[in-house]
């Protein structure tokens, strides 16, 4: 599968059913993350992630509770 490496200012994730899987192991600078409350089966790997955090907006998450996301700290959520 592809790798996400490098996203500008932004990146957002939500109303893609069809999207599973988010393999961004290697992505440093996350910038505003949105990842979609209504992204249930996705699994993502953000576990190198450094610079980033939630976008507020009522449709993403807003803190370490985006399911199924590994962060840098092993754990289940972004930080």
């Amino acid at each position: 599968l592809p790798q996400l490496r490098e996203i500008g200012e932004f990146f957002d994730v939500y109303s893609n059913p069809n999207l599973k899987k988010l393999c961004a192991s290697e992505l440093v600078e996350g910038g505003s993350l949105c990842i979609g409350k209504d992204q249930l089966d996705l699994r993502a790997d953000l576990s190198e992630l450094v610079n980033g955090s939630f976008l507020s907006a009522r449709i993403c998450y807003q803190d370490s509770n985006a399911a199924n996301v590994c962060g840098p700290d092993n754990g289940s959520g972004l930080f």
